[in-house]
């Protein structure tokens, strides 16, 4: 099989606390040698909103039905990370990972709970480049998250992100900020 072509779309921004995307790294790090896996919560297009200081985890608690994408606003277009939450790789592999589905449905009751979106998903390459695999494009069930994948195999980790759509891949450029604003 060959690689998909990044598609000509033009690329949104993924806003993410320091802490946050530490958190990830961690998380990552932590499951290797197998892929790590969680969720990206907060709000996609994301406008003006009030800053929150150095606290990034709004929880990984859960609580109703939570949507992809959701508020407009003067940043459109910017999806905005309020915290990530960890899931379980239940398939325990190097290569591939699945989500527990019920702690994917208790996260989702809880982002609904905060009035949140589902703004990403993310996991780990333990030994390969951070860029979607055949796999990761095949089984991208949801066309407007943003894909956070985070590479172990350099000295350092490497978190990039991305937009599957119709098996076309755009890279989506991260935005590292210090405090987290949140609607």
């Amino acid at each position: 099989m060959t690689s998909p072509a990044i598609s000509g779309e033009p690329p949104l921004g993924l806003r993410i606390n320091r802490e946050t995307l530490d958190a990830v790294i961690a998380h990552c790090r932590e499951e290797a040698p197998r892929e790590g896996c969680g969720l990206l919560a907060g709000r996609e297009g994301q406008g003006q909103g009030k800053r929150q200081g150095q606290g990034p985890e709004a929880g990984a608690e859960s609580g109703g039905e939570a949507s992809v994408g959701g508020c407009g606003g003067e940043a459109a277009g910017i999806h905005t990370v309020n915290s990530s939450i960890r899931m379980t790789n239940t398939d325990r592999s190097e290569r591939t990972y699945m989500m527990d589905p019920a702690e994917q449905f208790q996260a989702f009751k809880e982002m609904r709970k905060r009035k949140e979106d589902l703004v990403g998903i993310y996991h780990s390459h333990p030994a390969s480049p951070a860029y979607p695999s055949p796999t990761d494009v095949r089984l991208a069930y949801y066309p407007d998250a943003v894909y956070l994948i985070v590479s172990l195999s350099g000295r350092e980790p490497e978190a990039r992100a991305f937009r599957i759509r119709d098996e076309r891949i755009t890279e989506i450029p991260i935005m590292i900020v210090d405090e987290m604003i949140i609607e």
